[in-house]
């Protein structure tokens, strides 16, 4: 059986195109840049990657996974479509 591998790219992620049909995305992401790094990797890739892990700010993660009320947004409705299943692992 192939190894996995682990590969560091050091470029503007927004500008990043993988072309794998099959990765994981794992990331720290910073508050103002949240909604377009879910929407580049969502919906703008011709391949959205298997699983994606991310820490990202509490009322972000709300807001997108429509735990505030009222708040509705296209990143919370792309993310509802294109999410098998999204889950909080960990409070931090």
């Amino acid at each position: 059986p192939a190894k996995a591998g682990i590969y560091i790219h050091n470029i503007d992620v927004l500008k990043f195109n993988p072309n794998l049909e099959n990765y994981l995305v794992v990331a720290n992401i910073p508050y103002y840049i949240t909604s377009p790094i879910l929407n580049h990797f969502l919906y703008s890739l011709p391949h959205r990657p298997k699983e994606m892990i991310i820490l990202m700010q509490k009322d972000v993660a709300d807001k997108i996974t429509k735990k505030q009320k009222n708040k509705t947004s296209v990143l919370s409705l792309i993310v509802d479509f294109m999410c098998e299943e999204i889950r909080e692992i960990t409070k931090v």
